[in-house]
């Protein structure tokens, strides 16, 4: 049982072998969106096409923001929500896309959030009802996943004056959405990203840790040096003995240090990271080997792979700032993000070769 392999985690340091080196990225090429205010947060292949989610931000307000790759350019969908933001998607082919997030009533004095989630058909955005809550505490959807007919969503709830904020999932069949919830997945920094492996294998990648659930409940899974000061932000899986887990340690020295976990089905092991200060916001897998993206100190790139020897730095894309998403298709690494000021965009968008 899951809960008998958790109990039995060790707390162990180690550097994996894990075969031959990722091959330089010899090139990183940028796509300009062409959107004015855009930030990307997400991105997620479906087949052959490639989507980016975020928001347009008009200096005011957010307005949720999709826009798929053809090959050629960027070219986005019109949304039928007027106010809100998008952090996720999952794109599981041209017809067929998830994305999440949270909206907002126009001129709504008290700010409140509500829960997004949008489904692509092929042709247009439809917003699909979500739970709805009377108790004037904002919520928002972090990540989404598909699986067969079923999708699953992550996210928040503010809390209250009087309430901590608490995370929570749910299971959605196609006609309800089903509340995966308790007291283990509740206690929350603020969760990132869900990983579903099945319906029965659910990860989260926390502010406070892993937390995973068999088809009955979330157990925390029990992580080297895990403390107060550790934070997960993205969680990717080769299979169920294969997964790697990202983020950042709060650090004395370097105010955030990059962290990196690998699960081999019965424990979590860390494995070595640059002593610089910086944090991971996502995890690729090129080829079964991961590579992590994310921000440095002074809010540049921050590029990370696994060599023999653990994570090495890679060089920075031309043009960006922190990157907050990234994936993989046809062998090309897509990385997405704040721009730095120096092109005609407010983001970045661009991809390296990475086979």
């Amino acid at each position: 049982m899951r809960a008998a392999l958790l109990a039995g985690l060790t707390a162990t340091t180690l550097v994996l072998s894990t075969g031959p080196a990722l091959a330089t990225p010899y090139e990183w090429h940028e796509t300009p969106t062409g959107l004015k205010g855009f930030i990307s947060y997400a991105m997620d292949p479906g087949g052959t096409s490639l989507w980016t989610v975020g928001a347009l931000d008009d200096g005011r307000n957010f307005t949720p923001a999709a826009t798929v790759w053809d090959g050629k350019a960027w070219k986005a969908t019109p949304q039928p929500v007027t106010l809100g933001r998008f952090l996720d998607i999952d794109a599981v082919g041209p017809g067929d896309a998830w994305a999440v997030g949270s909206q907002q009533t126009p001129d709504d004095p008290t700010f409140q959030s509500k829960l997004l989630a949008q489904h692509w058909n092929g042709k247009a955005w439809q917003v699909i009802a979500s739970p709805t809550f009377h108790d004037g505490n904002s919520r928002e959807f972090t990540s989404v996943a598909a699986l067969g007919k079923q999708v699953w969503a992550l996210g928040y709830d503010s809390g209250s004056e009087s309430q901590a904020a608490t995370a929570f999932v749910y299971r959605y069949d196609g006609k309800r959405w089903t509340a995966l919830n308790d007291g283990v997945i509740g206690n929350s920094g603020y969760p990132y990203d869900l990983e579903v492996l099945s319906a029965n294998n659910l990860w989260v990648a926390d502010f406070n840790g892993i937390k995973h659930y068999d088809g009955t409940r979330w157990t925390l899974a029990k992580l080297p040096g895990q403390d107060a000061n550790l934070h997960l932000t993205d969680v990717e899986a080769n299979s169920p003995k294969d997964i790697w887990a990202v983020g950042h340690r709060e650090d004395p020295e370097f105010r955030r240090r990059p962290v990196a976990f690998h699960f081999d089905g019965r424990n979590w092991t860390q494995v070595a990271t640059p002593a610089e200060g910086a944090e991971l916001n996502t995890l690729n897998l090129v080829n079964g080997q991961p590579v992590a993206v994310g921000e440095t100190r002074a809010f540049g790139p921050y590029i990370l792979k696994l060599t023999k020897s653990g994570f090495e730095r890679q060089a920075d894309p031309a043009g960006a700032a922190g990157l907050w998403g990234s994936t993989v298709l046809a062998g090309k690494l897509w990385v997405s993000g704040a721009g730095d000021g120096s092109g005609s965009s407010d983001s970045y968008v661009g991809f390296t070769r990475a086979n």
